[in-house]
């Protein structure tokens, strides 16, 4: 599994489920990094953009409304459990810009 394809799928779930107990998402945003946009995932993944939180770039960017207000959050998602530090640290650079700040990697 690649990474895009856990974008792909995140978006997907996002897109058609929500967040958890948030209002629907009203806007997503990944990153135009080479990897996604040569991917065969391209056209799921779009739109794409850069999107620079502290000098690092999110991997996912979404906008929802929560209590009518309009929250920001920033998923850095990994390909596999296997680089969740890394993954947290990269993360943790984004809670500083946005409302939330995620880790995603796919489920076992």
């Amino acid at each position: 599994m690649t990474e895009a394809e856990v974008i792909a799928s995140l978006k997907q779930h996002l897109m058609m489920k929500g967040w958890e107990d948030r209002e629907k998402i009203k806007e997503i945003l990944v990153d135009a990094h080479h990897s996604n946009m040569n991917s065969s995932y391209a056209k799921k993944l779009e739109p794409m953009s850069h999107i620079w939180i502290n000098n690092q770039r999110p991997d996912v960017v979404c906008l929802f409304e929560q209590s009518n207000q309009p929250v920001i959050g920033a998923f850095e998602v990994k390909k596999s459990s296997d680089d969740w530090q890394k993954g947290l640290g990269q993360a943790r650079h984004y809670k500083d810009g946005v409302h939330y700040s995620v880790l995603a990697f796919p489920g076992r």
